[in-house]
């Protein structure tokens, strides 16, 4: 009589033959960085973690760990620039945490904000002239540019651009 194997049986059969290349290695090292890195930026960012346990956790990541984890998290904060949000805590993030200088990221990112707000201005005026044609007149009358699909794209957009400056700056 044959003896029932279980799939974990079959499966460790199955493996016995198989190595794990050093690229395939160092592959699988850098996403368990990146879900890390991601996942405390994310705390930081959420006020669970303050700076100093940031950096901490980054510097426990070792020798091999933490040069990788600080590339990631300068990536990452990258990803989370935005032109209509206050980015201090990410600046903060790039100086105490990866060690890098961010005024060059200021500096593009002020850029960005100065291009957001008179294109917000200039919005905000055509969303009322096209208020007062259609005779909608009052003291609760207020453009709610935010609802607008035009400036959701053009915000968009100017994400985009901006998120492909700054990637270049690390090139």
């Amino acid at each position: 009589m044959g003896e029932i194997k279980s799939t974990l049986d079959i499966i460790m059969e199955k493996a016995r033959g198989l190595t794990i290349t050093k690229e395939e290695k160092e592959e699988f090292q850098k996403r368990e960085v990146e879900k890390k890195v991601r996942g405390l930026l994310q705390k930081f960012l959420d006020n669970f973690l303050d700076v100093e346990r940031l950096r901490g956790e980054i510097a426990s990541l070792g020798e091999d760990g933490e040069p990788m984890a600080r590339d990631i998290l300068v990536k990452e904060c990258v990803n989370h620039f935005a032109p209509a949000v206050d980015n201090g805590p990410l600046f903060h993030v790039l100086e105490k945490v990866a060690g890098i200088d961010p005024k060059p990221y200021k500096k593009i990112l002020s850029a960005f904000q100065g291009e957001l707000e008179r294109k917000k201005i200039l919005c905000e005026k055509e969303m009322e002239q096209r208020i007062r044609k259609r005779e909608i007149s009052g003291s609760a009358v207020v453009p709610n540019i935010q609802a607008d699909p035009e400036w959701n794209r053009y915000l968009s957009g100017l994400e985009h651009e901006l998120h492909e400056r700054l990637s270049r700056m690390g090139d």
